[in-house]
């Protein structure tokens, strides 16, 4: 089951991000995985996010780093049963920078006025 979780605000020390989210549960009690990702990325994000900046001003290695180890962490950690799942697509965006992180079988398209990225 889809569960989108879109417009969240990340309050960061420094700064404020803007966090859009899909998580797309899948086999019995795959609801309850994309619920738990929903209720644990942004927060788990936020902390790492809050060291990283804290610490440099060229981070964009290390944010890419943040969000694999934000994936691993609530795989590791979910109520996973059997071969349920949930699979993620995140859009960070840092001032005017977008970072874009997926888990599994999902696609992501970015548009921007005439063009269209996959």
């Amino acid at each position: 089951s889809d569960v989108c979780s879109s417009d969240l605000l990340l309050k960061l020390k420094s700064s404020v991000a803007q966090l859009l989210a899909v998580f797309d549960g899948h086999g019995e009690g795959g609801e309850l995985i994309s619920q738990y990702a929903i209720e644990n990325v942004p927060s788990l994000l936020a902390n790492k996010l809050n060291k990283i900046l804290s610490e440099s001003s060229d981070n964009d290695s290390a944010i890419i780093q943040a969000l694999k180890q934000v994936f691993t962490e609530v795989d590791r950690n979910s109520p996973s049963q059997g071969y349920s799942g949930c699979t993620a697509t995140l859009v960070l965006q840092l001032g005017e920078k977008l970072f874009i992180a997926n888990s599994g079988d999902r696609c992501v398209y970015l548009t921007a006025s005439n063009c269209s990225y996959m």
